[in-house]
């Protein structure tokens, strides 16, 4: 992942995220916004690998950076950008744009 301006690092070493990069990016998403974005970044830094890239990526697109984005992508390995994966993390990912559903609303009592 690309680092952040000298002036935006947090004064300490922040250890990146332990687990898999969809559980990152699941306790993330909600600060996935233009307002929390950096800090929550930096606060818990994504995993290391592309998985990882990919989601942070993620995370500030749906924030609107996304130049952000385009630079933690672009630092990445160009074998690594260039190859399709089938498990993308961006396919797992629930853009905001879409339509949320075309089904009526369930009441509680019909679950």
């Amino acid at each position: 992942m690309v680092s952040p301006p000298a002036s935006a690092r947090p004064s300490h070493p922040v250890a990146a995220f332990g687990g898999a990069a969809g559980e990152w990016f699941a306790q993330v998403k909600p600060s996935c916004n233009a307002v929390e974005v950096e800090v929550r970044q930096q606060q818990l830094p994504p995993p290391g690998g592309v998985d990882g890239a990919g989601y942070s990526a993620a995370c500030y697109a749906l924030a609107g950076k996304i130049e952000r984005a385009r630079t933690v992508i672009d630092a990445l390995d160009a074998g690594d950008r260039a190859r399709p994966r089938a498990s993308s993390s961006t396919s797992a990912i629930r853009w905001p744009t879409r339509a949320t559903t075309s089904r009526p609303a369930r009441s509680c009592g019909s679950w």
